[in-house]
């Protein structure tokens, strides 16, 4: 049996076709072969075939027509008459058996035979079942379908290269051939087609049709004609120009000419010497996008070498710690804040409509229109962040009243000269059912926090009339400015545009220029981490009853001018009694700290004692 079925002496080697869709020539046995000659510097048996191939006598039974529009660039075919249908040799069926192919008949199993072999698929017609003698190679049409020899019906787009007879669909180019010309019992004659270079089989380089054909001494004894098509004339191999030192460079190691020849000739490349490294020819097998460039051939040299045989090294230049991107840290710093606060990130689309922008009063903007919008109705990039800030406020409106959104983006313009320029803008949301004065001292504790992150010291005043839209609220808008710059606007929207616009509970919107922030936050002195207090603080909270319009900073700055042992002044809450609806009650955290002792009972009190005094010679009282 041993000596009858070799084979049954072999091992089988399992190999997930994943790993090798990108390398062609290991789609067949000879690719592996190859493969392992090269792994193991063993011997290759080359295949037998002749240096010239046979030429055809210019006549033939089927007519072959290729469309240019397939991008074939290779047909080849053979007609063998005088056949009869048979088991194929006991052999053969073991070996497909052993790969998991279903052995048929002779005329069958030597196409799978060869596919297995080589890589290249072939297919056999029953040439007497080919209607009108013609098979034209073509894309297929809407709606066309064929009946496969699985007995399955497909269906076909304008993508996919079919073989059309006289009676239409009768193969897919590379895949399989339909049922109506498949061989049967009463097959005498054969038509053997290889494809390459198709859009199905684009991974097959025109020259695999050769060693495919080999095969064709199986029929030594039958009649038949070789004809070649090449709709792109000889295919040519590409050459590439290998540098010695970019090897050695990028492998780390000092590699030999001689070891780099061995190699790759092992592999089939055509290495020639050259005065800077080699001119390499690639194979056919390996020039179907596999191997392209310089760095192919060196990763060819290095798994052949051996990456575990590279000893590992340190860099031989110095690693250096990059200078750190301020802006980057500018913009996680307002980030991590915000994000602290309690408020979450969003991200709205950088394009819209125009007319979005013209319903909010934006007009003075030149846009960025674009020429192939994702969305029909957004034809340009944003100049504002409000149209698109705004929706996603709605959304988030329709399953929670409370919450507070941010988004650092990029607004976009075209100058008066027609040069393009992006800016920086930061917004800010803050959504709740309760009072709009709870609500702002919340916003503005939060805007506080972040702009002491990064140094900055705001100063809050009524916005000007003539810089708010329509939809402003002009009694809840305010300006933040810094030294004299502004910084941007705080505002609320009246309840008329609420109303239209399905807005519910309270809701306060800010926007600052990101870009003014950062330059002035660059500017400002590198801060020093100072000592650490070593005696403890004393806090103490005050209640103050205040007018409704009385804002908690002059309080702040009231009381720390009182003793300079005040530390801080830290606002807490403020209500608003029912019996006194112009007035409110201004809750503060006062902390006192000296520096050079722990004050004891006495001090503290008589420090607060000086601070009510401060505050009933302003003409309040404690609530």
């Amino acid at each position: 049996m041993a000596e009858l079925y070799p084979d049954m002496l072999d091992c089988i080697l399992t190999i997930d076709n994943k790993s090798v869709t990108h390398r062609p020539d290991l789609w067949g046995h000879y690719g592996f072969a190859r493969e392992f000659s090269a792994v193991f510097d063993s011997v290759l048996k080359p295949y037998t075939q002749k240096n010239q191939l046979p030429k055809g006598n210019g006549t033939a039974k089927i007519n072959i027509c290729i469309d240019k529009e397939t991008q074939a660039k290779r047909f080849t075919s053979t007609e063998v008459t005088g056949l009869r249908v048979a088991p194929s040799p006991s052999q053969m069926r073991h070996r497909l058996y052993r790969v998991g192919s279903k052995a048929i008949n002779n005329l069958v199993d030597i196409t799978n035979y060869v596919m297995l072999d080589c890589g290249q698929p072939m297919h056999a017609f029953d040439a007497g079942q080919i209607p009108g003698n013609k098979l034209d190679i073509r894309r297929a049409q809407p709606g066309e379908t064929l009946h496969t020899l699985q007995h399955k019906t497909v269906s076909f787009t304008p993508e996919d290269v079919v073989i059309c007879d006289g009676n239409g669909v009768t193969a897919t180019a590379g895949i399989i051939g339909g049922e109506r010309s498949g061989i049967n019992v009463s097959t005498s004659e054969i038509l053997l087609k290889q494809d390459a270079g198709t859009p199905s089989a684009s991974g097959i380089h025109p020259y695999a049709s050769i060693p495919a054909r080999k095969h064709r001494n199986a029929m030594k004894n039958h009649q038949g004609d070789l004809f070649d098509f090449r709709t792109a004339g000889n295919p040519s191999l590409p050459v590439i120009e290998l540098n010695k030192q970019h090897i050695d460079r990028l492998l780390g190691i000092t590699t030999s000419d001689r070891e780099n020849t061995k190699i790759l000739t092992k592999l089939g490349f055509g290495v020639n010497k050259t005065p800077d490294g080699y001119s390499i020819t690639v194979p056919s097998w390996r020039a179907t996008k596999d191997v392209s460039i310089p760095e192919d051939l060196i990763e060819e040299i290095g798994r052949m070498y051996g990456y575990n045989n590279i000893a590992e090294t340190p860099p031989l230049f110095p690693i250096e710690k990059p200078a750190p991107n301020q802006q980057r840290l500018f913009e996680r710093a307002i980030k991590y804040t915000l994000a602290s606060c309690g408020m979450l990130e969003v991200f709205t689309y950088p394009m819209n409509a125009r007319a979005d922008e013209l319903k909010l009063e934006f007009d003075s903007i030149r846009p960025n229109e674009l020429l192939n919008p994702v969305v029909s109705q957004w034809h340009q990039m944003r100049t504002v962040i409000l149209p698109g800030f705004l929706n996603a406020v709605q959304e988030g409106q329709k399953t929670d009243i409370r919450f507070s959104y941010f988004e650092l983006g990029k607004i976009y313009g075209k100058r008066a000269d027609n040069t393009r320029y992006e800016d920086s803008r930061l917004f800010l949301s803050f959504s709740s059912d309760e009072k709009p004065e709870i609500l702002f001292q919340n916003v503005k504790r939060t805007i506080n926090r972040l702009f002491s992150t990064l140094g900055l010291k705001p100063k809050w005043t009524p916005a000007p009339s003539e810089s708010l839209k329509s939809y402003m609220h002009p009694h809840r808008s305010a300006s933040v400015s810094t030294e004299g710059k502004l910084l941007g606007t705080v505002f609320t929207f009246t309840r008329l545009f609420m109303n239209d616009h399905d807005l519910n509970g309270n809701l306060f919107m800010a926007e600052f220029d990101a870009d003014l922030l950062f330059s002035i936050h660059q500017s400002l002195p590198v801060r020093k981490l100072g000592e650490l207090p070593k005696y403890p603080a004393v806090p103490f909270d005050i209640s103050v009853l205040v007018n409704r319009t009385d804002s908690y900073g002059f309080f702040a700055d009231l009381i720390s001018a009182v003793d300079r042992r005040v530390e801080r002044v830290d606002y807490v809450y403020e209500y608003v009694p029912p019996e006194t609806p112009d007035k409110k009650s201004l809750t503060m955290t006062v902390t006192f700290r000296d520096p050079e002792k722990t004050l004891d009972a006495e001090e503290a009190k008589n420090l607060r004692d000086k601070i009510v005094s401060a505050i009933e010679k302003n003409g309040y009282r404690l609530k």
